[in-house]
């Protein structure tokens, strides 16, 4: 991928970022696996920081908010 091209889906990321913050809801499940658990403690720590108290599992699911998955994703993808 190109540095223009990744420029470009950066900015697709962000104006989905903008509009799931616009968004009445943002409860996102993600299925309890370690791959998972992973990706949601680093997502939850990025916006928390220091007040990061854990993740909510409940019922094989794992929940938080579809912006924080995806600013996580994000993060990764443009340290790549």
């Amino acid at each position: 991928m190109t540095r223009n091209e990744r420029a470009l889906l950066s900015g697709f990321i962000d104006e989905l970022l903008d509009r799931f913050s616009a968004d009445g809801c943002n409860d996102y499940c993600l299925p309890d696996t370690e791959e998972n658990r992973e990706l949601a403690v680093a997502a939850r720590h990025a916006l928390d920081g220091e007040h990061f108290q854990g993740l909510h599992i409940s019922g094989g699911q794992i929940h938080l908010s579809n912006s924080s998955v995806l600013y996580e994703l994000q993060r990764r993808f443009l340290k790549v």
